[in-house]
């Protein structure tokens, strides 16, 4: 077996499990993927997470490397965090509803309950 078809049949290290409805692969309902965009309004990418806190490691790793990059090639990005729920793509939010990035930048109020 050649590396292309031991790759098709090895399970991705960056996802959970995968669904298959019908002929169309969903990854499975939690899953989490970053997203960012240098240069908006270009075109982004996604990357597969498997938490919150690694979410929070891989955006700021590549903000920093946009940083490093300088204001010659990178002018602008955004970012953020998607969760997979009801077959869909949606941007994740914390229990009390704030974003990856109000998150990050130390903006979500603590619950004081």
């Amino acid at each position: 077996m050649n590396r292309k078809d031991k790759e098709k049949h090895m399970p991705s290290k960056n996802r959970k499990r995968d669904i298959d409805k019908g002929s169309k692969l969903l990854p499975a309902e939690g899953s989490l993927r970053i997203w960012h965009i240098p240069n908006v309004p270009n075109n982004g990418f996604h990357f597969s997470v498997t938490s919150v806190n690694e979410a929070k490691l891989v955006l700021t790793a590549i903000a920093e490397y946009d940083l490093h990059l300088g204001e010659d090639v990178i002018s602008s990005n955004a970012q953020g965090l998607e969760v997979f729920k009801d077959g869909e793509w949606e941007e994740w939010e914390d229990d009390n509803g704030y974003s990856i990035t109000e998150v990050m930048d130390g903006n979500a109020e603590e619950d004081e309950g």
